[in-house]
């Protein structure tokens, strides 16, 4: 049988065991006016497109973007991982503080490995999504639909989802990798500017979703 782990563990700023997380992961001192990497992908037409565009913003932390990276990606392919590599170490030269992404999938099923994207590039990575997953859905689609099925799911399995409340009173969902969350909940107060997702990723999401039209 094909599972993901179905557990979500909530993160509040109040409810935190800090000295145990703390214990876990190494706390990152960072430079007042760092930069973050926001990486999302583009629409695309299911049984129509073979590829999907990626877009990386190099930002900030003043909301300054100070570049622009995209690269193609194949829908359902096993691309991702190596496509953000390169732009993270050609085109944005591996300077930045963190990297976010939103999710862990490009372009349909197309599986980003971010521990792979952490341990390539010496840069902590932070995946955020606004709804919970649907881990069910998820499995049934790529054991159904998908070539790369096991090398897929490796993947996916070795994440795991943390439920962070905000200040404001709603909830994201993250992978911190490399990071400790204390951290990654600095990273995302300081770069969000409006709703729960930070600058980086929705200034991507707009420039993606634009090429297609």
């Amino acid at each position: 049988m094909h599972s993901l782990n179905s557990g979500y563990k909530h993160i509040s700023l109040h409810s935190c065991d800090w000295n145990n997380l703390l214990a876990r992961f190494p706390i990152y001192a960072v430079k007042k006016n760092y930069r973050a990497i926001g990486i999302d992908d583009g629409p695309f037409e299911k049984g129509k497109d073979a590829f999907s565009m990626m877009v990386g913003v190099l930002m900030r932390a003043d909301f300054l973007i100070e570049s622009v990276s995209m690269e193609r990606i194949t829908v359902d392919g096993t691309d991702s991982t190596d496509r953000i590599i390169e732009m993270i170490e050609n085109d944005f030269k591996r300077n930045a503080a963190v990297i976010m992404t939103y999710g862990v999938t490009f372009g349909g099923f197309n599986v980003a490995d971010l521990f792979k994207v952490n341990l390539e590039t010496g840069i902590p990575v932070i995946s955020i999504t606004r709804k919970r997953p649907d881990m069910d859905s998820i499995v049934s689609a790529i054991v159904n639909t998908q070539q790369e099925a096991y090398y897929k799911l490796g993947i996916m399995n070795s994440y795991h989802i943390q439920e962070l409340a905000l200040e404001n009173g709603s909830s994201i969902f993250i992978n911190p990798i490399g990071i400790d969350v204390k951290s990654s909940l600095s990273f995302i107060k300081k770069l969000t500017r409006t709703g729960n997702i930070p600058e980086p990723i929705r200034i991507a999401n707009i420039v993606a979703s634009a090429l297609k039209k």
